[in-house]
């Protein structure tokens, strides 16, 4: 069955034009994918719907093809992203901006921010993060693994295996060793996959025609897996589920486990948050994380939300109109409706687009 990532991938041998950005892991930057440089190996790549999103997984962008475009501030913010990623264990204090940035440090914050979507410091983090991951497969331990990410002390290394949500161990096996259970459910807006682990549910995507179980296996490639048992605590949350995306129950507040950076984190637990029938802004969600000018970062973390529905990405909209949905468009409007139908309230009014006003 032919995927989105394989038409992208088809775009990238192609070297045609595609509104995506792919990432490679083996030299850190992303491009467009008509990118003139040398076409990279497919394990190697990783591709992201923005330029944000790809900059807030630690990857910086390409010299060659440049996917952020020609601007001078836009100038200063690669500078300042390539010396980033060169030095990951600096601290990147204000001093330390102004010298790799050429510009004082106040400036560079709001370049980098402008152009990347993120603070020079989550960057920082992403970049960390990712080598770490990186090390990891390579065979590399926790402890060497940190070192060469850069991070500095024991505890700043275990800021690392804590993003992962699991061991390095578990990890660099693809989970191996971790037990996950799954099942499917079928709601009213299509066939889902779900996962838990022993702290919760892991993953909730709508499946689109690929099996449930083979969505959570391409998810936890090493992972022992096995069909949730008809009275498994997986079971009974899938229920529930099913109850909301019928409309006869509120949306389910499950123990979750969830795995992705800190700032991708902070913005899971925001969304939680979120009283019944509100519709924030990205920017609304940024302001309420402590990150006002990170609103294209928190578009970002929205795409990668695993758990859909449950932790709730389909209530953030755009200012101007309904804003994007790993789910399609259709899918988000009719959660909407669904939140809007729990709360007691009239469904949200749709503007020229479709989305809430």
């Amino acid at each position: 069955m032919s995927t989105i990532e394989d038409h992208r991938w088809a775009l990238v041998t192609a070297r045609q034009p595609g509104g995506f950005f792919l990432g490679v892991v083996t030299t850190g930057v992303f491009c467009r994918p008509g990118c003139p440089a040398r076409t990279p190996l497919r394990r190697n790549v990783r591709f992201y719907d923005t330029a944000p999103e790809a900059a807030a997984a630690g990857f910086r962008p390409c010299l060659k093809c440049r996917p952020l475009g020609v601007d001078p501030a836009v100038e200063t913010a690669v500078r300042l992203a390539r010396a980033i990623e060169a030095d990951p264990g600096a601290r990147w204090s204000g001093p330390e901006l102004a010298e790799a940035a050429g510009v004082g440090a106040r400036s560079a914050r709001a370049r980098f921010e402008a152009a990347l979507g993120l603070t020079p410091r989550a960057f920082r983090d992403a970049v960390r993060l990712r080598r770490y991951e990186r090390a990891l497969r390579d065979g590399e331990g926790a402890t060497m693994a940190g070192l060469e990410a850069g991070y500095g002390g024991e505890a700043a290394r275990h800021e690392g295996t804590r993003a992962l949500g699991m061991t390095a161990r578990a990890y660099a096996h693809g989970g191996a060793g971790e037990a996950i259970s799954w099942c499917a459910a079928e709601g009213a807006l299509g066939e889902m996959g779900l996962a838990a682990s022993a702290r919760g549910l892991c993953l909730l995507q709508f499946t689109d025609g690929e099996a449930p179980e083979a969505r959570v296996r391409r998810a936890f490639p090493g992972a022992a897996l096995s069909e949730a048992a008809p009275d498994a605590p997986l079971r009974g949350w899938a229920g529930l589920v099913e109850r909301f995306l019928a409309g006869e129950g509120p949306r389910p507040d499950l123990p979750v486990d969830l795995r992705g950076t800190a700032f991708q984190a902070r913005v899971w637990q925001a969304l939680r948050e979120v009283g019944a029938g509100e519709t924030p802004t990205y920017a609304e969600v940024a302001a309420r994380i402590g990150s006002p000018k990170a609103s294209r970062a928190v578009g970002s973390a929205n795409a990668k939300n695993p758990v859909a529905v449950v932790v709730p990405c389909h209530l953030v909209v755009a200012s101007g109109g309904l804003g994007g949905y790993a789910g399609g468009p259709e899918r988000k409007r009719a959660l909407l409706a669904l939140e809007a139908r729990a709360a007691g309230r009239p469904s949200p009014r749709q503007a020229p687009d479709g989305g809430p006003q």
